[in-house]
């Protein structure tokens, strides 16, 4: 499923092309390359990438693409391309498209110097090549598919390296040469449509030997290379494409997206251009525009061939044969692709007008034998139609009246029809026999039908509908007269009837409704009736019964409202105003009013009036029960409040009674005094309250001020026990020790120390203060001791580590024997210690390392023995080097201090020679502490021989490095 795509214009092919390639084939560096910037194409060819398509709405990103929008593959490719450009700047290889992603569709517009361009929408199938569970059959049979849809197929093989196995793309590309063989078979079958096929052989800067690309030393060289010995597995994938029949539809290209220079990297086996913008590619327009210049041809040439097809004695092409269909779409779909004046337009003109004048030339042999056949059918009719009226006319008394109307029809027809009817009858039969004919039969129809009419005797209501269907037929007959007087007696006989008939139902009526409804009628149909005043007083006696009813019924009415109301015990006055304002408005229907009804209204009229009385002082009295009730319940709210705003509240609401005019003078002197006892209990509620405030307050400078064992004083002080203090308790209990840390803080902040721990102190021995904390609260007394004690050790820490003297260390130690703290303190003692333990009796290790030989000594094995202060040392078969060192690791134990001599003596033996077998010996006194530097003693052999001894810096105590203090640990 696709998308039109828009903005291209409605006369604007888009050529549809699949592009196949395996995977590492160079196939998403080619699409990368055509949507970036490259050299320019010797010949003028031109590509640029669509990267927004008209027609295709833009998602927000791609993490939601649904799967089944014909957008998402043009919305997948650009997510791709993008990437994949991003990628090549950077100097990186874009990623490849995934085949698990589905098709990726990409839009460019390629352009020529011959003023054509051509919209391509490029398809990626590149999962259909790798997707290992699909038959070869199945292949085949998805590429038929695509062929079909498709206008190009683009096949892309990679070009081998140098020292490359063909073998490895033999089986490549075997999978898809197969496919093609069997789609080749099919079309020899008649299953396949031309397409054409090209075969881009990519990355073809790893053979080319041009120094300039141009078409036609590429065309060269990919046939050479075809061609050549051992035959590259190319040849049969080419082969398969083209097939033994279809070389027009075949071509094969090479092409580079990175160019002549393109950089191997060895370590990943990937290629890199060597230069990025703009890019040095090569033949990439070609395949594309050959396959639209080949999809071009190709439909011109169905054009052409259906065109052929198409002459104009061939009727059977008139209603629009395939031919003449093919070459209508074809012809609106081509000429927009090329060129004004070029010979693709005039071939495409030249099929459009040969279709016009065939079609024309139909038409008009069609319409010839139309004609001919139609009139010539007349003609048929006119004949079968002339020998019915003509046995008609022979005996015309004999036929019935059907036959002679059907006759005269014909007759009249056929003298009134238009000057193109009866063309070939009119020469046998005119139109003024025709004429002739018509009068003779209808003088012959007018005796018939007044002997019809006389059949009816001198009835002249039997024969008005004879009179006036003759009059009606035969206008100007001889008996119009006649007929006019019959119509005129009748119609006057049966008016009268009419009326008789009329009033005869409206007497025997005894329904007074329908008598009145029949005496209406009457009056309106016979306005200058017999009995029309009869039915005008039949009507008015009807209408005066029926208002005195309307009357009687509307009081009934009333009266069951009111009985209605009172049942209800209704004391809503506005009902009983609007019933007696209804009362006041009756009767409804003022002339008919009798005096029976007139005295039932009187009476109503009084009822109205005494029950709105009674619903008057029925009010007054609930209205005062509201007000006592009001009193009451006010009286209750001022007894259990003593808010100030409770009581403002309460004042506002009872300034007020619910019904002041209703209310009695007890009721009225009760509502002033509970007034004033209001404004007595608010006036004392807000002294207290201004007093509590100024409390309040103290209490709140107190803890501002971190006086927590004043703030506690203030409340144990304060009675009675209130709510309000309640909440300030709370509020010393919560803001306590948050307080108290930071007062703590300011002190230790400074070093202050003492003064922290004496202020702490003076806290937990006041009970002022514990008596109003819990016991956790008490319990962080400690921890905040302990914290005092911390920070002062961790202080005296720091001065030590910074200036590590003896006294800064022993301050340490003695603050933590006090305190009783560990931490550190190990640390600490060790610094200490360490000037004494280095300069008392040590054990350590001294070793042999290194034997530097002269340059005349022999190259045999040696044993080496020395002595340090007593201690042996020796090395077996060591040989000399002549001119180099030999490293040694021969050590021994020794004790002493580093301030003490050691003697050191040292003697090298060669082995296995008969003389000179001295090597050389020697000895030195030195300090102990010298040999942490190195001591090199010289041998007396004559060869130049030395031997060095070191102390092992490893076995010195903490490797014969000072202790450092480490950095204070909280944990």
């Amino acid at each position: 499923m696709t998308i039109a795509l828009a903005g291209i214009g409605s006369d604007r092919k888009v050529y549809r092309l699949a592009l196949y390639g395996r995977r590492d084939s160079g196939k998403s560096c080619i699409l990368v390359a055509l949507a970036m910037s490259r050299i320019s194409h010797p010949d003028g060819l031109s590509c640029t990438w669509i990267e927004n398509p008209l027609g295709v709405k833009q998602p927000p990103d791609d993490d939601d693409l649904p799967p089944n929008d014909p957008a998402t593959p043009y919305h997948r490719g650009r997510f791709w391309l993008k990437g994949a450009i991003r990628a090549m700047e950077r100097g990186e290889n874009p990623e490849p498209t995934r085949p698990e992603a589905g098709a990726v569709r990409l839009v460019f517009e390629f352009s020529s110097q011959d003023q054509r361009s051509y919209y391509v929408e490029l398809i990626d199938y590149s999962g259909e090549l790798i997707d290992t569970n699909m038959s070869d059959d199945d292949l085949a049979e998805r590429l038929r598919e695509h062929l079909v849809e498709m206008d190009g197929i683009l096949v892309l093989a990679e070009a081998p390296k140098s020292a490359q196995p063909m073998n490895e793309l033999y089986r490549e590309m075997d999978r898809l040469r197969g496919a093609f063989v069997e789609l080749r078979n099919r079309k020899r079958s008649g299953a396949m449509p031309d397409t054409p096929v090209a075969l881009m052989v990519n990355k073809w800067d790893r053979r080319s030997q041009m120094t300039c690309f141009t078409p036609e030393d590429g065309a060269r060289e990919i046939q050479e290379f075809l061609s050549s010995t051992p035959e590259p597995p190319h040849r049969g994938l080419a082969n398969a494409l083209k097939g033994p029949e279809e070389k027009a539809n075949y071509q094969a290209f090479p092409v580079s997206a990175f160019g002549p220079k393109a950089v191997r990297d060895p370590g990943d086996k990937k290629d890199r251009p060597a230069q990025v913008s703009p890019l040095l590619s090569y033949g990439l327009e070609d395949p594309f525009v050959w396959a639209c210049r080949r999809r071009d041809e190709i439909e011109l040439e169905k054009l052409e061939n259906a065109g052929g097809h198409l002459r104009w004695w061939k009727l059977w092409q008139l209603g629009g044969s395939k031919s003449a269909r093919t070459v209508a779409r074809l012809g609106a779909d081509l000429k927009p692709r090329f060129p004004a004046g070029s010979e693709g337009q005039r071939r495409v003109s030249r099929q459009l007008w040969h279709s016009f004048i065939a079609a024309a030339g139909r038409c008009a042999l069609a319409a010839s034998l139309l004609l001919a056949l139609l009139l010539g059918g007349e003609a048929v009719l006119d004949d079968a139609s002339y020998k019915a009226v003509q046995a008609t006319l022979k005996n015309p008394q004999e036929a019935d009246n059907d036959r002679l109307a059907k006759a005269e029809e014909w007759l009249e027809s056929y003298y009134k029809a238009p000057a193109h009817r009866h063309l070939v009858y009119g020469l046998p039969y005119s139109r003024k026999e025709a004429w002739k004919q018509l009068n003779e039969l209808r003088e012959v129809q007018v005796g018939h039908a007044w002997a019809e009419l006389e059949k009816n005797g001198p009835d002249r209501i039997a024969q008005l509908p004879f009179a006036r269907h003759m009059l009606e037929r035969f206008p100007n007959c001889e008996y119009a007269e006649k007929l006019r007087t019959i119509i005129f007696d009748g119609e006057r006989l049966v008016a009268k009837k009419l009326r008789a008939d009329a009033f005869a139902q409206v007497k025997e009526n005894i329904d007074e409704a329908t008598r009145e409804q029949l005496a209406k009628e009457y009056i309106k149909n016979f306005p200058d009736g017999e009995d029309r005043e009869r039915c005008v007083a039949i009507v008015k006696l009807a209408e005066t019964g029926r208002r005195v009813r309307e009357n009687e019924q509307a009081l009934v009415l009333l009266e069951s409202k009111l009985n209605g109301y009172v049942e209800r015990s209704n004391e809503k006055k506005t009902d009983y105003i609007d019933l007696s304002r209804l009362a006041e408005a009756w009767p409804p229907q003022r002339d008919a009013e009798t005096k029976e009804l007139s005295d039932r209204r009187e009476m109503l009229s009084k009822k109205i009036v005494a029950r709105l009385d009674e619903i008057a002082k029925l009010e007054i009295k609930r209205q005062n029960d509201d007000n006592t009730q009001f009193l009451a319940a006010t009286a209750r709210k001022l007894g259990g409040s003593s808010d100030e705003n409770e009581l403002k509240s309460i004042l506002a609401d009872s300034g007020k009674l619910p019904f002041p005019e209703a209310a009695t003078d007890d009721i009225r002197k009760e509502h002033v005094a509970l007034v004033k006892s209001i404004d007595d209990k608010l006036s004392a509620e807000k002294a207290r309250k201004k007093e509590w405030l100024a409390f309040a307050e103290k209490y709140k400078d107190h803890m501002n001020d971190g006086e927590l064992c004043e703030a506690a004083k203030l409340l144990k002080a304060r009675s009675p026990q209130t709510d309000e203090l309640k909440d300030l308790v709370k509020d010393y209990v919560k803001r306590f020790l948050p307080n108290l840390k930071e007062k703590i803080g300011t002190h230790t902040g400074g070093g202050n120390w003492e003064t922290a721990r004496k202020e702490l102190a003076r806290l937990e021995e006041d009970s002022t203060v514990t008596d109003l904390l819990s016991d956790t609260q008490k319990s962080e007394f400690k921890k905040i001791l302990d914290d005092i004690n911390e920070k002062n050790a961790k202080s005296l820490y720091g001065a030590a580590k910074r200036n590590p003297t003896p006294a800064n260390l022993k301050s340490y130690l003695d603050y933590s024997d006090k305190w009783r703290l560990d931490k550190m303190k190990k640390e600490v003692s060790n610094l200490l210690a360490w000037p004494e333990k280095m300069e008392g009796t040590l054990e350590y290790t001294v070793e042999l390392t290194k034997i530097t030989w002269g340059d005349n000594v022999y190259n045999r094995d040696n044993n080496i023995s020395a002595t340090v202060k007593g201690e042996k040392i020796s090395a077996i078969g060591v040989r000399a080097l002549p001119g180099k060192a030999s490293d040694l690791s021969a050590g021994c134990k020794v004790t002493s201090k580093l301030s003490e001599d050691v003697n050191i003596y040292v003697e090298i033996k060669e082995l296995g020679a008969a003389f000179n077998d001295d090597n050389g010996k020697g000895s030195r006194k030195c300090k102990a502490s010298e040999l942490r530097e190195g001591v090199t003693i010289s041998l007396d052999a004559g060869y130049n021989n030395k031997a060095t001894f070191r102390i092992k810096e490893s076995s010195l105590p903490n490797g014969g490095v000072s202790p450092v203090l480490p950095d204070w640990k909280d944990d």
